[in-house]
């Protein structure tokens, strides 16, 4: 019942609000320096484990990754397909550079190669049948997977590799693989130049044909031609086509001219295709003209001065042309009488239009005559030269079909174009050994996985199982850590242990007192995170020692739920804390224990249910009276983070002890500190319990007494001083033995 009402309690704890007033962070600077921190602490006192199971994992790590791992052995052949038909004067095997288009035809050969048609050919093969695997499906898988074929850029070879773990099947399978494509290729070679032959032959006697023929047309045309002179009828038929194209200009132009000497003025375009001097007139007006419209663009006002300066000159350009076009008339009047001028196209313009529109007409008819004419004869000179083209594609052509019957012809005297230059050996020594490699990383991995498998779990759970870390953890939160409580067993056979926890006691005890001002009669709360930690008995002891010191000391059972306390000083009929705060009064409840100047105050009569009745203004009044009535009063409350009581009284006394035990939760003990704080409790310290030898090791020259007796310990062997303490565990009767139990004159 104890057990489940403290568990439901717990759990109320833990799904409390999540405060901010946690474990404070660390500044960046401390998080790096202890980036490391963790694993160590999780390894810590598990070193020599680690490295048993350490070297064990790296033996069988090794041993794995050597097993695991197969050496790798390669066995290469080498088939060339020649470009070139190999001849008597150049034998096969020589080494050349195919065309592009032959690496095409390479690659499908290469293509070929890995087939499963070829595949199931070379399973067929004496080679691969000596190795004794069979054809199934598995095995053609397995030979695919091994198999590599590769054409050597820029040549015509081809390169059958195959990689696995058998020297003999390596060997044998490129073995195969070669033989059943030379049989393959070759039978399909002998038939496709059986075909090949007899289509080029057929070729061959089309173009001859072709050839003849082509050839009868030439000479035919080339006796016209030379019988008729036509080369040189050609040349004079285009000189008379320039003579008469030149003429027929010259009419043109100068009946535009004779149209304004005969008729009217001439206008300014007429007069500057006939007179150069009205061209240069015109030209400079027009250039006066493009620069005002492109500064005008630019958004010059009409006021500018370069606009003004270049209207000026377009004015007088204008005046200009004008006075030079009026007084062209009246020269040529006036000089129709004289002799022709020496410019043919003037002399022509004297003439009347209708003389010179009928030239017109007879030259043009002239013209056209002799571009027919010229056009007849230079006809026949390109049908003889697309006769002479077509005869040299023809011979051309011939040649290369020529050129390939006698390869063919002579490719099946001498040889096929595959040469097989290595056929594939069986491999001595292995391409690839990883087998060192593996066993390296085998063991390797095998001896940090213990270390690494015992440091996550030592960091997913994070307990505390050393008193450095619980100091750590109080360093954060600015709590001192009081004192540090071995584990000692109940036969209490180890005395060194034995006087390590009664010196501790008494050590807490003392700084204790130091944190109070002179004449103070404090309270203590003595609590921890979860039940089972060993506050009850801190509590106890704490009692002892604050009595063997000469204090008036009550220990107040406040644990309503486990009563530890009570059931140790055997009260559990007594009236105690619960009737008290009926009535308001400790008075005739508080009854004295058997070590001198220690009173308790057992929990009374009340049940784990009473817990929720318990209030602050009750137990504040209570506390007064002890307050007033004693030197010391130490409070055992229920855990922190599963009692009622504890969040009462907490913020009510003077100080609260957090005891650790030894493979607590650390989030359990950083929730409680957190829910003191929350609470407004001052704690003035934390215990560290039930510790191991080795946390005492390293201060036991500063802390161990030459002698039990120099502090006044007795050893374990001796009698008990009542049961009492015997139930309340091994501490509380160190504390209480007889040697101890009057003043403490060491503190």
């Amino acid at each position: 019942m104890r057990e489940q009402a403290y568990t439901t309690r717990n759990d109320l704890a833990l799904s409390d609000e999540h405060s901010s007033l946690g474990t404070p962070a660390t500044n960046d600077a401390d998080s790096g320096a202890d980036i490391y921190k963790p694993v160590l602490r999780a390894l810590r006192g598990r070193y020599l484990t680690a490295a048993i199971l350490g070297v064990a994992g790296a033996i069988t790590g090794a041993a794995a990754g050597w097993y695991s791992a197969k050496p790798l052995y390669r066995s290469e052949g080498l088939v060339q397909i020649a470009y070139d038909s190999p001849t008597l004067l150049q034998p096969r095997g020589g080494e050349r550079t195919p065309p592009e288009i032959y690496q095409a035809f390479l690659q499908s050969q290469q293509a070929a190669m890995m087939s499963r048609r070829m595949l199931d050919l070379a399973l067929q093969e004496p080679a691969w049948q000596a190795t004794g695997l069979g054809t199934d499906a598995a095995i053609m898988r397995g030979l695919a997977d091994g198999l590599k074929v590769e054409q050597k850029p820029g040549t015509d070879f081809l390169r059958v590799s195959f990689t696995g773990k058998d020297a003999i099947v390596a060997g044998a399978a490129v073995h195969a693989l070669i033989d059943a494509y030379a049989k393959s290729y070759n039978t399909q070679t002998a038939q496709s130049n059986r075909q090949l032959l007899n289509v080029l032959e057929g070729r061959e006697q089309e173009l001859t044909n072709q050839r003849t023929q082509l050839q009868a047309q030439a000479t035919s045309v080339a006796q016209e031609m030379a019988q008729n002179d036509t080369d040189k009828l050609h040349e004079a038929a285009a000189a008379e086509v320039n003579r008469l194209k030149t003429m027929l200009t010259d009419i043109r132009l100068a009946l535009v001219l004779s149209s304004g000497t005969h008729n009217e003025p001439m206008t300014q375009q007429q007069l500057s295709g006939a007179d150069p001097v009205m061209r240069a007139y015109i030209a400079d007006k027009e250039r006066i003209e493009t620069e005002l419209t492109a500064l005008k663009a630019r958004g010059f006002l009409d006021g500018h001065p370069m606009l003004a300066s270049l209207q000026k000159s377009l004015d007088l350009a204008v005046d200009r042309i004008a006075t030079y076009s009026a007084d062209y008339r009246p020269q040529a009047v006036a000089t129709a009488a004289t002799p022709l001028p020496a410019d043919p196209v003037m002399a022509l313009a004297l003439r009347s239009p209708a003389s010179l529109k009928s030239d017109e007409i007879e030259v043009g008819a002239l013209l056209n005559k002799a571009q027919q004419n010229m056009l007849a004869l230079g006809s026949k000179r390109q049908s003889l030269e697309q006769i002479k083209l077509q005869l040299d594609t023809v011979d051309k052509q011939l040649g290369d079909v020529s050129q390939r019957v006698e390869a063919l012809r002579m490719e099946g005297g001498i040889g096929g174009r595959l040469t097989i230059l290595a056929s594939g050996e069986t491999p001595i020594a292995p391409l690839q050994d990883r087998r060192p490699l593996f066993a390296a990383a085998g063991m390797g991995l095998g001896g940090l996985l213990p270390a690494a498998l015992i440091a996550l779990t030592g960091m997913t759970r994070t307990r505390y199982r050393f008193c450095d870390e619980v100091e750590d953890e109080a360093a954060i939160a600015k709590i001192p850590v009081l004192g540090v409580l071995p584990l000692l067993p109940s036969q209490l056979d180890d005395s060194e242990m034995s006087t390590y926890a009664a010196h501790c006691v008494h050590q807490i005890r003392a700084m204790l007192q130091n944190q109070l001002h002179s004449g103070q009669r404090p309270i203590f709360m003595i609590t921890s995170a979860s039940p089972g930690e060993g506050k009850t008995s801190l509590t106890a002891a704490l009692g002892l020692s604050f009595a063997a010191s000469g204090c008036r000391t009550l220990v107040m059972d406040c644990d309503m739920v486990g009563r530890q306390l009570t059931r140790g000083y055997s009260g559990e009929t007594l009236p105690g804390l619960h009737e008290a705060m009926r009535q308001g009064s400790i008075e005739g409840f508080v009854r004295p224990a058997a070590s001198d100047g220690l009173w308790v105050l057992p929990v009374g009569q009340g049940t784990s249910m009473d817990a929720g009745t318990i209030s602050a203004p009750a137990m504040q009044r209570l506390l007064q009276q002890a307050r007033e009535q004693f030197d010391v009063v130490l409070v055992d409350s229920g855990p922190v983070l599963g009692s009622v009581e504890a969040s009462v009284i907490a913020p009510q006394v003077d100080g609260v002890v957090l005891v650790v035990s030894r493979q607590q939760l650390q989030p359990l003990v950083q929730r409680a500190v957190r829910r003191l704080t929350i609470l407004g409790a001052r704690t003035v310290g934390m215990i560290f319990n039930r510790a191991e030898r080795r946390d005492f090791q390293s201060v036991s020259r500063s802390v161990a007494p030459s002698s039990d007796a120099a502090y006044g310990f007795a050893r374990p062997n001796r009698r008990w001083q009542s049961d009492e303490s015997l139930a309340l565990g091994p501490v509380v009767s160190l504390v209480a033995t007889p040697s101890s139990n009057g003043k403490d004159k060491s503190h």
